[in-house]
This record gives structure tokens, sequence and C-alpha cells, in this order.
């Protein structure tokens, strides 16, 4: 006679919940993430770890509107969670586009306050550290001397990895299509052949190409409504780096004023002076915060592809005291 099967099982082995939902937050840096049990967690891209988890019942939308901010970063990853987890996908068009100041992603200890971090290059350098050491001894493919290689000295990341090794997965794309796809834990053991050339380019020999321009142009201008004069050699056209906040603006113009700026009867270009509660810049009439970069001031406020952005500076108007 044939056994009778059982009518409940012996045991249930649960499996991880399976991330539905995702949300890449303004910073580009950081996802959020829903799950099969409606957890909602906030992962830190860079470090590929999760770095909040938010109460039950937390919405994906509530939480993503509670973190927003009024900023624009290039998009140098995307994100896939069609398989059930947080997959992120660098592909060579865009991987280093980001390019934030080390402050921004929590490094403020030994660096400089206009240190820069390109967030593609950091992560490949962070993720690959393993496996760059075990094909330090490989000679590029081109045959060139490279940093890595060879025995040349391999880049130092500046963000550390965090994660756990089955955490996060990770693709990388060559001319369109997927050569890597494997967990953080699995990626030292790719092999050196499905590794896209632009990938050991930045790995070993510094080497990355951005299509995302470096350097915003912008004039800068007195509002002649406001008592202060033009900046001294007369030229109002000026070009600096993407990621240029509006402090450092306010520090050029301080510093540049045809006249000098007497604050307290003292000639500020030679004291310790926060520019920022004297002086304040607009664009399109609109006050901007000291910490906004002059790429999000283009593209949130100024809005015109067409035309170099301008930024008015005029005195700040201290606030009146009831008597």
């Amino acid at each position: 006679e044939s056994a009778a099967l059982e009518a409940e099982p012996l045991a249930l082995i649960a499996g991880a919940p399976a991330v539905q939902a995702h949300a890449v937050l303004t910073d580009k840096v950081r996802v959020l993430t829903r799950d099969t049990t409606q957890r909602v967690v906030l992962w830190d891209v860079m470090r590929c770890t999760v770095v909040r988890e938010f109460e039950n019942g937390r919405s994906l939308d509530s939480a993503l509107a509670e973190l927003h901010v009024e900023r624009a970063v290039p998009t140098w990853f995307s994100v896939d969670t069609r398989a059930g987890d947080l997959t992120i996908c660098l592909d060579e068009r865009n991987a280093f586009a980001g390019l934030l100041y080390a402050s921004d992603v929590g490094i403020t200890h030994n660096v400089a306050e206009d240190s820069t971090v390109n967030m593609g290059w950091n992560m490949l350098t962070t993720l690959f550290a393993r496996w760059v050491e075990k094909h330090r001894r490989v000679e590029p493919r081109d045959g060139r001397q490279a940093n890595g290689p060879g025995g040349a000295k391999a880049v130092v990341p500046i963000v550390p990895l965090e994660a756990p090794p089955n955490s996060v997965t990770v693709t990388i794309s060559d001319g369109g299509r997927v050569s890597v796809r494997a967990t953080v834990g699995e990626l030292r053991n790719v092999p050196e052949h499905k590794v896209p050339h632009w990938v050991s380019e930045a790995l070993f020999a510094n080497r990355y190409f951005t299509r995302e321009k470096a350097k915003v142009p912008f004039f800068v201008m007195p509002d002649s409504s406001r008592s202060l004069p033009t900046l001294i050699d007369g030229s109002s056209r000026l070009e600096a780096l993407r990621i240029l906040r509006v402090r450092q603006v306010v520090r050029y113009v301080a510093q540049n004023l045809s006249t000098p700026l007497v604050i307290d009867g003292v000639d500020a270009r030679a004291s310790d002076v926060a520019w920022e509660e004297h002086i304040e810049v607009t664009c399109n009439d609109k006050v901007l915060h000291p910490d906004t970069d002059l790429y999000s001031a283009r593209l949130l406020v100024w809005r015109n592809a067409s035309e170099d952005m301008v930024l008015v500076y005029r005195r700040k108007e201290r606030p009146r005291v009831s008597e």
C-alpha cells in the first residue's frame, strides 16, 4: 500500500521578504525600499547597507516626503527590484556623473572643506577592493602600464563599505549589456574577463569619463536696490564646479568687491567673517540657501538651459528689533 500523504507540512522554511517597491532620493545617495511585509527601510547606496528602518505601518510615500530635500544631483546609478532584492545598476554612460563634497557623504575627518567624491568611482573601488588585490599582478588588456596590474598601487576609496555580503546585488553593464551580476560578497570572485575595460581603467589607473559637465557658467551681479558695489575686476561672468555651494560664491563676492565691505568698522576681507550673515544671493528673485549648489540652483530655480544662470548678490537685511 502506498503511504498516505501528510496533510500538514512537517516544517516551514521561511524565505527573506521580497522587495516590492523603491524610491531614489534626490541626493542620489540614499534609496528607500518596501518589502512584502510592508517594512520600509532606508539604504545608503555608497555603503550598500541599511541606515534606517521605519516604524511599522509607515508608507513608502510618507518616508519619501519626510526625507525629501530640494536638490539636484546627476543620476549615476539605477535601481532594479524586480527580482525581489535591491539591485544597484552601474553603466559606463553615467556611472561617473555623480559628484559630491566629502562632507555630504559623512566624511569630515582629516579632509579639506572642498574635498570632493566621485560616487561611482568610489563605489567601484570599494566594491572591488578584494578583487583588485586578487588581480593586482595581471597585466592590462591593452598592454599599457597602469596603476594596479603589474604591481602598481591601487586606488584607496574614501567611503568605507559596510554591507553584509548578500545584502545588495550589483550589475555592471558594458555597451548596453550586463556583464557582471553579483552580490557584494560575490564580486571578489568575478572572472577578470567579465569585468568591463572601463571598470578596470577606473580601478587600476584612476581613469574615467563622464558626459556630465563638471562646471557651470554663471553671471554674478549686484542688486541695484541694495548698497553693494560691483566686483573689483568688473567681470561678472564666472565658471565653477557644479557642486560649488552658494556660501562659496558669497565668500568670493565679499573678497572681490570694488569697495571693501566694512562690518562694524572693520574691513571684512581682513577678518574671519561668516559672509553669509551679511550677504545673500538670489536667483530669479528667490533667496538661495548658503548650502545650495550651482547645479541645483540652475535646474530647480533658474530653469533655463539655453542661457547662463544669473546670480544677484545684495546686503542681507538685519532683522528689525521690536521696541
